[in-house]
């Protein structure tokens, strides 16, 4: 009301954008807060679930939990600050589709042999139920 006072629209309307843009700020803050702190909670969890089942990368694991969860977190934030909010998507929606996309491939590629032996027993178990099926 000082600044409206002294007649001076374009600080007045500079101290208005400030003022408008606070909320946002505020919200992104929490966020980040809120993100970091649970980026360090899943990523413990899942270093004692790893450790427990016994699993050898289990620090590896825990870490790119870490980053994912931090690397989600940032998106979020630049998107509530309203900084390049479609870059930000896109960007953030390419990686992860592409991350996933290559554990598929490495999961598929490495776990044929498993699968195969999965389904030959599921196979000869269902034979043998048929077999038994047909004596009766």
């Amino acid at each position: 009301m000082g600044i409206d006072a002294l007649d001076l629209t374009t600080t007045a309307n500079m101290m208005s954008g400030i003022i408008d843009f606070l909320p946002h700020t505020l919200a992104a803050v929490l966020l980040l807060l809120f993100g970091v702190l649970l980026a360090n909670f899943i990523a413990e969890a899942a270093l004692i679930a790893t450790v427990n089942a016994q699993i050898q990368e289990a620090r590896i694991i825990a870490r790119f939990i870490r980053w994912g969860m931090l690397i989600f977190t940032a998106a979020m934030v630049l998107t509530q600050l309203g900084i390049a909010k479609e870059i930000v998507v896109a960007a953030f929606s390419i990686m992860f589709g592409g991350v996933m996309l290559a554990l598929a491939i490495g999961i598929g590629l490495g776990g044929q042999s498993i699968a195969k032996d999965v389904l030959e027993q599921r196979l000869r178990r269902r034979k043998m139920e048929q077999d038994e099926m047909s004596h009766i």
